[in-house]
């Protein structure tokens, strides 16, 4: 019992959130409306907002492999999307191509019709009067995407929709190649059954003629072991060498 409960303490230590408790709330709705881009959004160019917004977060056709023009079609008013990729063409009431706002850079048409939209967080449509702002006479599209997003925390555990985080292990120092310590007063040690591999070695380095000398313990029992040496010359050159090693009785 008493290890039990210190079994019980150290774990509440690790993971305190086990020692808090859990209540049931009753079905909650959600009156707010959430806000795609903020008005103060650095990605605003000269912090312009008022457009028509469409929140590509929260549209589940976003996350298909559709492109965002294909899924603006039919979606705003005045909006005329025709084509197919990647050669579309986008007018705002029939007044010409809009400018394309990506992330608040003008970009062209051809580079805003190749972005996947489930990479997109949201698309504001300025339309007549609310465009006057970027000099332009047909309108424009303002498009935010998620990694831009000053918030944007995509990490191992919250990844970005769409986007697989691979580790990929790095370099790390070798580690010991671990050795039965025997010793010299025990006429009889014990086997050890952890390894089969009697000696590794990484940092050989042999002499001019290439020899080198290495003094290791061989097995309790008798028999034939596979001997194989692998290295890299001065020259960069690639080497590998094997043999046996034969292992008497007493």
């Amino acid at each position: 019992m008493r290890r039990s409960r210190q079994a019980q303490a150290t774990d509440l230590e690790l993971h305190p959130e086990k020692a808090m408790r859990n209540i049931k709330l009753e079905n909650v709705a959600v009156t707010a409306k959430r806000v795609a881009v903020p008005a103060d959004d650095p990605r605003r160019l000269y912090g312009a907002s008022g457009g028509t917004v469409v929140d590509f977060a929260n549209m589940p056709e976003a996350q298909s492999g559709m492109t965002m023009l294909q899924l603006l079609q039919g979606r705003v008013a005045g909006l005329t999307i025709s084509g197919n990729p990647p050669n579309m063409s986008v007018q705002i009431r029939g007044q010409g191509t809009p400018l394309f706002i990506l992330d608040g850079n003008r970009v062209d048409v051809d580079i805003i019709s190749t972005i996947p939209s489930n990479q997109i967080e949201s698309v504001e449509v300025f339309k007549g009067v609310e465009a006057a702002i970027f000099g332009g006479s047909g309108g424009a599209i303002a498009v935010y995407t998620k990694r831009a997003d000053p918030n944007y925390k995509g990490n191992d555990k919250a990844p970005a929709p769409g986007v697989a985080t691979v580790k990929v292990p790095g370099y790390y120092a070798a580690r010991e190649f671990y050795q039965p310590r025997y010793n010299a007063l025990l006429t009889n040690p014990p086997a050890d059954p952890r390894t089969s591999t009697l000696y590794w070695n990484p940092t050989v380095r042999t002499n001019a003629r290439g020899e080198a000398e290495l003094h290791f313990f061989t097995a309790d029992g008798s028999g034939t072991f596979q001997a194989i040496a692998e290295g890299v010359s001065l020259a960069g050159l690639p080497a590998q060498g094997s043999g046996t090693v034969v292992v008497r009785g007493k």
